[in-house]
């Protein structure tokens, strides 16, 4: 019985959550419209296939789900299909806006106030959520989000396919994988706020439940992984150091908070850095009045968000920060709205200043995606335009065949001198041996050269005349003209 009503209740409020993900998916479309005017590419979209290369690198890493990713790149045909691309960018979007309004009702469920639903806000206009959401090669964190996410949702009345949809989750793209765990965090310290020491049987209950379905996606993964090269399953290396691991906790934390992109915006900058302290004013609040456990102890549980959307990389020996590393990382922010506007419901005074804020915290993560989103298609046109310019040189020249040498570390991330506008370097593709493979194997009108020896030989001459900028020449040796990245 009590399960029919819990299956019910995920129906009922599955109807009216429809809204909410129309309305989710048009912020977002609205804070992304600068990109999503233009198709383009960039860097990682251009290797992803099926070759034997791609195949041992994901099965190496044990996300055989990035398949998936491959098969949708492959519905535009190496750029052949614009319209293709901005439609699966936009398919993109939708599955991050459903990711958020999953968050959002699972946090609903748990409060039963509508206004509990603009938790998701956070989460769905982050400008760190730009890359996973924009980028084509960044499908498997939505895919992965809202599979997490929905088995949490579901995992009271059907355990078996929410443990089966974390395990998916966790072989697509694992850092996303966390959102489910993460927002189990949240609706946690909501229980602990409203129900005290009653609530733990029943979260330790929800907790196991969750451990086994991570647990098993961890050792599907690694089992895959098993079945490759030593090479090609080196980013899953177990760090032997953990103090280490501990200090780049702590560093990924102070990075997202305080060291990100967003100082070049010095009001959204100091807001996002002090909001977190809005699910400790309750705390506060209540201990001056005398004291109130159950608010100390669910703003402990929503400090779990400190270590949960990181624990993918807790255990592996890379240290790499990315910003697409902190996609689940706004969930702090969505706990300590959530968690603040639930003990307040009755200060009508206090919600409206915390609702207010967050609108504010919203709004300027919009500023700030509207500022930096359409640099990448920037980028693209830039790297097409050197391509081109490259093609004309080597037809002049009267060379046979194309190539452009990548050096392993850039002395010039930014080639085209382009306005980043405060936010993340975008590299072109030419910067990395596998993206410059494969934007000239998309676009390239003259064939590209397969000779290895000339390869090797035009690196060679790339390695004597290093230098900032990209520079070219016809090779003496053969009937090949090269070019070489800074």
């Amino acid at each position: 019985m009590a399960a029919a009503a819990s299956e019910a209740g995920v129906a009922a409020s599955g109807l009216r959550l429809r809204r909410v993900l129309l309305g989710f998916f048009l912020l977002w479309s609205l804070a992304n419209v600068p990109a999503l005017r233009h198709a383009w590419w960039h860097q990682d979209d251009f290797c992803q296939d099926f070759s034997g290369i791609a195949v041992a690198h994901n099965l190496g890493m044990g996300r055989p789900g990035q398949f998936l990713v491959a098969a949708r790149l492959a519905l535009e045909d190496k750029g052949r299909r614009p319209a293709a691309n901005i439609a699966l960018r936009l398919f993109q979007g939708g599955l991050h806006a459903l990711a958020a309004t999953l968050l959002a009702g699972v946090l609903y469920q748990r409060t039963r106030r509508p206004a509990t639903l603009l938790a998701g806000l956070p989460f769905l206009l982050s400008p760190f959520a730009v890359e996973p959401t924009l980028w084509r090669s960044g499908l498997g964190y939505g895919l992965s989000a809202v599979a997490s996410l929905y088995a949490l949702r579901i995992m009271a009345v059907r355990r078996v396919l929410a443990s089966a949809l974390i395990v998916a989750a966790m072989l697509t793209q694992p850092l996303a994988a966390f959102a489910g765990f993460a927002a189990w965090g949240l609706v946690a310290s909501l229980s602990i706020l409203d129900e005290g020491a009653g609530s733990w049987r029943r979260l330790r209950a929800e907790a196991a439940a969750l451990g086994i379905g991570y647990g098993a996606g961890v050792a599907a993964a690694l089992a895959l992984s098993a079945t490759q090269d030593i090479a090609w399953r080196s980013r899953l290396d177990l760090a032997p150091d953990w103090a280490e691991r501990l200090r780049v906790l702590v560093r990924a934390n102070t990075v997202f908070l305080d060291q990100s992109f967003l100082d070049q915006w010095f009001a959204v900058h100091w807001l996002h850095a002090v909001f977190p302290l809005l699910g400790l004013a309750p705390v506060v609040f209540f201990t001056l009045r005398g004291g109130r456990a159950r608010t100390a102890g669910a703003a402990a549980v929503l400090a779990c968000q400190l270590v949960l959307p990181y624990a993918p990389i807790r255990p592996v020996s890379e240290s790499d920060l990315p910003s697409r590393l902190f996609y689940l990382a706004p969930l702090l922010h969505c706990g300590a709205w959530a968690l603040a506007d639930h003990v307040w419901r009755e200060r009508p005074l206090l919600r409206r200043l915390a609702a207010g804020l967050l609108l504010a915290l919203g709004f300027g993560y919009a500023t700030v995606t509207w500022t930096i989103a359409p640099v990448w298609a920037e980028v693209y046109q830039a790297d097409l335009r050197l391509l081109r310019g490259l093609e004309a040189e080597a037809r002049a020249s009267h060379a046979e065949s194309l190539f452009v040498c990548a050096q392993d570390v850039s002395a010039n991330p930014n080639p085209y001198g382009i306005d980043f506008r405060g936010g993340p370097v975008r590299l072109s593709a030419f910067l990395t041996e596998w993206a410059a493979e494969g934007i000239l194997e998309w676009h390239s009108t003259l064939p590209v050269t397969r000779d290895d020896e000339l390869r090797g030989d035009c690196c060679l001459h790339c390695d004597r005349t290093r230098s900032p900028t990209f520079h070219a020449m016809r090779l003496e040796e053969g009937p090949v003209y090269c070019g070489c990245a800074p």
